[in-house]
């Protein structure tokens, strides 16, 4: 039995993850690239940001398999927060 992960839990995860830099008010350019397949056997599901501007982080949720690295979705979010700006003005 496979299963899809439909593209809201993809946005889910990333504002998840994403809320331990700073508050998620925004996301763009979201793209989904390829399903990510969920079957009886364990996957582990891996977030990478990569800091672009002050309040922007782009992300990529990907899985690994075989050391084969496979895209499912990627984008960026943004924070309008004040609170954002000191973190990354500390980086």
């Amino acid at each position: 039995n496979n299963y899809v992960l439909p593209a809201v839990a993809h946005i889910e995860l990333v504002r998840d993850a994403g809320s331990k830099y700073f508050p998620v008010t925004k996301f763009k350019n979201i793209t989904f690239m390829d399903p990510l397949i969920v079957n009886s056997i364990n996957k582990e599901i891996k977030i990478s940001f990569i800091h672009k501007l002050r309040n922007v982080l782009d992300y990529e949720v990907y899985s690994e398999e075989d050391k084969k690295r496979t895209i499912h979705s990627k984008g960026s979010i943004e924070s309008s927060s004040v609170e954002a700006e000191l973190i990354f003005l500390n980086i």
